[in-house]
């Protein structure tokens, strides 16, 4: 009874402080791109390095950490 009070209280916690967190976080510029087979931008995505530089003060302030773990050779998640 005891573990599912504490479970419970850390899921209202987390939830709070990803509350808090949400509307401080900014739009991440897309400073990537993706050429085509002729030197011309297909597309333009969000490094991680930017994303990591904006984001990673604001998650630490509200007690949050990044990790990483692959699942398959080509896949990594972060969490």
């Amino acid at each position: 009874m005891q573990f599912k009070i504490e479970a419970r209280q850390a899921e209202v916690e987390f939830n709070a402080a990803l509350a808090r967190l949400m509307p401080k976080l900014p739009r991440i510029e897309k400073n990537g791109v993706i050429p085509d087979n002729l030197g011309k931008i297909r597309s333009r995505f969000a490094r991680y390095e930017d994303i990591d530089r904006v984001t990673r003060p604001l998650l630490a302030e509200e007690g949050f950490s990044i990790s990483f773990r692959t699942e398959e050779p080509r896949s990594v998640t972060c969490a």
